[in-house]
């Protein structure tokens, strides 16, 4: 009898559960209003193990890093953008964290909280005592009303040598070319790319307000058509608030800087390919000349047009990717950030036949990180000597420098 009634409350105990189950499904939450459900998972502890649930649930948002991994050189820093996106209506205050940080590095956030929807420039800065490795990190948005933690990894990897991870730190674009301020200080050591397109003959120059030099390319004009293309770079920079300037170019002037991390600081660039239309030669994509670029290296593609211009890109390998696009204007800039080696091409996409327009790619090198050292050591050992010693510091490593105090 009495393993009837046992029976008999564990099968009323499994039907409450799928009640409780079934009515989670169909719940939702009501925010300002709206009802718009999104679907999320959840696990419960049943029958000793866990079970996933999916429930209808109203405000959401998500959080996820730029790039899913980053490589960082000691006494490096590097910027992931990290973007947090409202669901169902969510409106609140999503504070960002950061854990699983080895020692000798620190990460720190732009902006937190965020209200809504938003981006943050994630830092990280490596220690030169930091330990080679691969890591991952946390990272974690939380808001309290309603409570709400959503997790997304990065892995960072810290080398002993090899090249660098080149990223976008960030950009800004203006038109017509007032002066550009970053909305971030610029990371010492970063690399700097201005365009400039405009109509008209005079050719602009370009400064900023951190005193940074800057290398000119040869200014290009369009067949036939005053449709100007200008570009600038400029290596190692000095770290702060800036403001890039353009000097008047004439008519319709466009000014897009933009920020890159791993750069080298003495590369000269690897390639640089031009092309240039024809007056009324009908074409669907503005394409370039094929080129090679070296593995791991930063490419970056510029486009004037004349008339008509979509917003996308073409290209033969993978990896490039949309900067910005000014659809009104008329000007692109699309980038790869870490190039695979062998012949490609990349272009951009036209709305229908143009009357002229140009394109030009250049490529960056990577930052060599160097080779790590052997650990230094010393002859005689450590030890407490009851008289004076002649000490000999030595490293296995053919030509390294040790400094002592």
């Amino acid at each position: 009898m009495s393993k009837q009634i046992d029976k008999l409350h564990a099968g009323l105990l499994g039907l409450c559960l799928k009640l409780i189950l079934m009515s989670s499904l169909l719940a939702f939450v009501s925010v300002g209003g709206a009802q718009t459900p999104t679907l999320s998972k959840e696990y419960i502890r049943l029958g000793g193990k866990l079970v996933a649930v999916e429930n209808l649930v109203g405000a959401n948002f998500t959080i996820n890093p730029g790039q899913s991994a980053i490589i960082i050189a000691r006494s490096a820093v590097g910027s992931v953008n990290v973007a947090v996106g409202a669901q169902g209506g969510f409106g609140g205050s999503v504070a960002l964290s950061l854990s699983g940080l080895p020692a000798g590095v620190s990460g720190s956030f732009a902006v937190s909280p965020i209200s809504g929807s938003g981006n943050s420039m994630l830092t990280l800065t490596v220690g030169a005592s930091a330990t080679p490795g691969v890591y991952s990190l946390l990272l974690s948005g939380i808001s309290t009303n309603p409570a709400i933690t959503r997790n997304s990894v990065l892995t960072l990897t810290i080398p002993s040598s090899g090249l660098a991870s080149i990223s976008r730190v960030q950009y800004i674009h203006t038109y017509p070319g007032v002066p550009a301020t970053f909305p971030s200080a610029n990371q010492a050591g970063s690399a700097i790319i201005v365009m400039a397109s405009w109509a008209g003959a005079a050719a602009p120059t370009v400064s900023d307000s951190r005193g940074n030099t800057y290398t000119a390319l040869p200014v290009l004009s369009a067949t036939n058509s005053p449709v100007w293309l200008a570009v600038w770079y400029a290596l190692n920079v000095g770290a702060g608030a800036n403001t890039v300037s353009v000097s008047s170019g004439g008519d319709d002037l466009g000014v897009t800087a933009i920020e890159y991390s791993g750069v080298s600081a003495s590369a000269a660039l690897g390639i640089t390919t031009t092309l240039e239309s024809t007056t009324g030669v009908s074409v669907s994509t503005a394409t370039s000349p094929s080129f090679t670029p070296t593995a791991g290296s930063l490419l970056v593609g510029f486009f004037a047009d004349e008339w008509f211009l979509q917003n996308s890109i073409s290209a033969s390998s993978a990896g490039y990717s949309l900067v910005q696009f000014d659809g009104q204007h008329i000007d692109a800039q699309i980038d790869n950030l870490n190039a695979t080696a062998g012949a490609q091409t990349l272009g951009f996409n036209l709305a229908s036949a143009t009357n002229a327009w140009i394109l030009r790619v250049i490529e960056l090198k990577p930052a060599s990180l160097g080779t790590q050292s052997a650990a230094p050591t010393f002859n005689p050992p450590p030890f407490t000597y009851s008289s004076s010693q002649a000490v000999t510091i030595s490293s296995a490593t053919p030509g390294a420098s040790i400094r002592y105090t």
